[in-house]
């Protein structure tokens, strides 16, 4: 995934958070430290998940400042949901 720090200022390290929500009820939560990002920069990261059995059109939600580390103008820009479409 790409995150980008929209802010005039440098973005200090944080937490980034990926849930895939199965149709089972048994959601996967992954959290992964993320390096300091330069002002108007984009960092590309992966995540190493685990799904165990594939759901076909599997949600998921990306959380970036996960823990809220980062003091930022526009907080409500963090969260993206999405399909994982089979």
């Amino acid at each position: 995934m790409h995150i980008k720090n929209e802010g005039l200022a440098n973005a200090e390290a944080s937490h980034a958070q990926v849930i895939f929500y199965h149709l089972t009820g048994e959601d996967n939560s992954y959290i992964k430290p993320i390096p300091p990002i330069p002002a108007g920069e984009t960092i590309k990261i992966s995540f190493d998940a685990t799904l165990g059995s594939w759901d076909p059109n599997l949600d998921f939600e990306i959380i970036v400042d996960f823990y809220n580390e980062i003091d930022e103008t526009n907080e409500i820009n963090n969260t993206v949901n999405g399909i994982c479409i089979h």
